[in-house]
């Protein structure tokens, strides 16, 4: 008897944790796909999903949603490994509600194109399509909910060793990219729909490395409120130690180039009802420059080499860069903003100090030219006494 016990026990706990979570992943998975590609306007692949029923734990080896038609083929969102705990029962209740939730090797992919209509990026895009799907007040909380309307909260979002791309493709001769890798982060609180695009109820925390070449750390954290279409958040980060001649972009447009140097980055971003308002400081060490092809002789009415020779001999180059802007405006980018910001700043700085310099130097020239004109005169003043002395010791000794 107690070996049929013991047998029909392990029996029922093969088919509990090895065979039920297959088979509702089995007859989840092809939903699933379906009802996010049509939610997100874009292709929606899910491979090998399991759910646990009994405790509510889901995961899956891979999914992956593709990038619309118009932008490049690549992934918008690939993670491969995750897993959560959700609530069977508040689904009922159009709740989605999960406690916990860790995504492996995630890559995240932020693509920005040119359109006839302005620019568009590929969040923004499935924004508007669940906007479309959904309704136009998707995150109104003052409509009056007849039932209908869903509700997502997420208690925590664990990344790790993810990648983060910001591929800027507007203009396809010069296209910048970010690169975020190897980061962990942690996303707390995310509640959609929101009472108020001002409460920074969520809370983020991102490190890892910034950076293709060269990688350096990197942090950013803080508060915010993304689940609605007027993003509100309060960020700090930092880079230490960054690549310089990896932020080529930051010199378009200059008859110089930077070629090598190392950066230190401190920002504070604090956006309301999506604009936009940062003060960076950028510290730039050992800064090495090289004029372009067929330059121009000056850089802001003055000479190019003057103004390289002063960026390379001082060793370390402190500018200030603020940058704001409305967010959701599409002919904003903060990119642009930014390299704007930058040259402006450089421009003070370049400019200051090339000034001191000439100013020297016409002193010491002007002072120069002094010595050279009254020194004959001065010479034969000193010349005259010393010539009458010894006309009076030569009469003496005669």
């Amino acid at each position: 008897m107690l070996k049929k016990i013991i047998i029909f026990a392990a029996l029922l706990a093969v088919f509990l944790f090895l065979i039920l979570p297959r088979a509702v992943g089995f007859y989840l998975e092809p939903k699933l796909e379906r009802k996010l590609t049509q939610l997100f306007g874009m292709k929606v692949t899910i491979e090998y999903l399991r759910g646990q029923p009994l405790t509510g734990h889901v995961w899956a080896n891979r999914i992956t949603f593709w990038n619309q038609p118009q932008f490049s083929d690549r992934p918008h969102l690939d993670i491969r490994g995750i897993e959560f705990d959700i609530d069977y029962m508040a689904i009922r209740q159009k709740r989605v509600i999960i406690r916990n939730a860790v995504f492996h090797h995630s890559f995240y992919l932020l693509e920005r194109i040119s359109t006839d209509k302005g620019t568009e990026n590929n969040i923004v895009t499935w924004w508007h399509h669940i906007r479309h799907e959904t309704g136009n007040d998707v995150d109104s909380p003052d409509k009056e909910d007849d039932g209908s309307r869903w509700y997502i909260f997420i208690n925590r979002v664990r990344f790790r060793d993810g990648t983060f791309i910001y591929h800027d493709r507007t203009n396809l001769e010069a296209e910048k990219k970010l690169v975020f890798q190897k980061f962990n982060a942690v996303y707390e609180g995310f509640a959609w729909r929101t009472l108020s695009p001002l409460i920074l109820s969520q809370r983020v925390f991102f490190s890892g490395l910034f950076g293709e070449k060269k990688p350096a750390p990197f942090r950013i954290y803080g508060r915010a409120n993304f689940a609605t279409s007027d993003i509100s958040f309060r960020l700090d980060g930092m880079i230490k130690g960054g690549d310089l001649a990896e932020q080529k972009n930051l010199w378009e447009g200059l008859p110089m180039q930077i070629v090598g140097g190392e950066f230190d980055l401190k920002t504070r971003a604090v956006c309301v009802q999506d604009y936009l308002k940062s003060k960076s400081l950028l510290i730039m060490k050992n800064v090495k420059v090289a004029p372009r092809p067929s330059p121009a002789e000056k850089i802001w009415g003055y000479p190019l080499r003057a103004s390289m020779g002063f960026l390379q001999n001082k060793k370390i180059i402190r500018l200030k860069v603020p940058v704001q802007g409305d967010i959701s405006d599409p002919k904003f980018g903060f990119w642009r903003a930014f390299r704007v910001a930058f040259q402006e700043s450089l421009q003070k700085k370049v400019v200051g100090g090339v000034r001191f310099l000439l100013k020297g130097t016409a002193k010491l020239a002007t002072h120069t030219r002094e010595v050279l004109v009254e020194a004959p005169t001065k010479l034969a003043i000193m010349v005259k006494p010393l010539g009458g002395q010894l006309e009076k010791k030569q009469n003496a000794g005669s």
